[in-house]
């Protein structure tokens, strides 16, 4: 029921390692007649800059419900779903584009409020900024990103062969 089939799923299944520690979620919370936690990123922003929400956001929306009404019959507490809204993140990535603070802000405001309107209560949207301070996101990002850059520049010219000895990997690591 959560990992769905090829009918509802876009790509693959998740590999074997993924499978047991879903597994292992899963049987904890059957154990303890608790909910299944699911954990899933949401963006923070539309790719226009400014853009409000549209028929992607309810029709992903239906598909998390579609998830709670399979999993329901066989297990009654169903699923909670934590959508972690991704606005720390936007504004690391999109902070040097005009008015794209107040778009991330507005479009996380308002995807809060759709998944209110339309009922979803075993959905709980929450922002990335009321987890940790967007500014220590930024500085310990700022750390990681050049060796992340320079890992993706060498495994794109020399592809990956190697890359577990590659100075970039292990400094990453």
């Amino acid at each position: 029921a959560l990992i769905g089939t090829g009918q509802v799923r876009l790509g693959p299944q998740p590999n074997p390692e993924s499978l047991v520690a879903i597994r292992d979620v899963v049987r904890r919370a059957i154990d303890t007649n608790q909910p299944i936690p699911v954990l899933t990123p949401w963006g923070s922003r539309k790719p226009q800059n400014g853009a409000s929400l549209d028929i992607a956001e309810i029709g992903a929306l239906k598909q998390l419900a579609c998830i709670q009404d399979r999993v329901l019959p066989h297990h009654a507490p169903g699923v909670r779903l934590i959508l972690r809204i991704e606005d720390a993140s936007g504004y690391y990535l999109f902070g040097d584009e005009r008015g794209s603070r107040a778009a991330i802000d507005a479009y996380s405001q308002d995807f809060q409020r759709l998944v209110h309107i339309l009922g979803l209560d075993f959905i709980e949207p929450v922002l990335e900024t009321a987890l940790f301070d967007p500014r220590a996101y930024a500085e310990s990002t700022d750390e990681v990103v050049p060796t992340m850059e320079q890992y993706l520049a060498e495994t794109d010219a020399f592809g990956f062969e190697g890359w577990q000895e590659r100075a970039s990997r292990k400094r990453l690591q």
